[in-house]
């Protein structure tokens, strides 16, 4: 069965159009929050989860307010990655690495992309190791 991307976006964001072009994802509603009284909203709706399009000096962005966890999975079907041109992830990094701090930032390498599996795209093979040997 094919998913209806309208129809899930429709429920998860409260407007029927797929999300493509510059878009920002956070499970954090402090971030949420903060991004909606710094940049101003051209439009906001809400389904199951919040959705806001905002002015980013000259670039427009869709920023979506995710639960927690696995929910980001359902939340990128519905994406037209075709048509997008940049996603951010801001709040997702915490358990990608024990080496990461608070407020650090994770910036994926477009090399590693084309030769590693997703897990090896997010975490460093000593932390895939440490996995490994625990039966993970």
């Amino acid at each position: 069965m094919k998913l209806d991307k309208e129809k899930a976006s429709a429920v998860f964001f409260g407007k029927a159009e797929i999300p493509a072009g510059y878009l920002i994802i956070t499970p954090i509603g402090k971030i949420y929050k903060r991004i909606k009284a710094r940049y101003p909203v051209l439009e906001e709706s809400k389904g199951w989860w919040k959705r806001m399009k905002v002015n980013i000096g000259s670039k427009t962005a869709l920023v979506f307010k995710i639960p927690p966890g696995p929910c980001i999975k359902d939340c990128l079907e519905v994406f037209n990655f075709k048509a997008t041109k940049k996603i951010v992830f801001l709040g997702f990094c915490g358990a990608l690495n024990e080496k990461l701090k608070i407020g650090a930032i994770a910036v994926p390498r477009k090399e590693k992309y084309k030769i590693a599996s997703t897990s090896q795209m997010i975490l460093e093979e000593i932390v895939l190791q440490k996995f490994k040997k625990q039966g993970i």
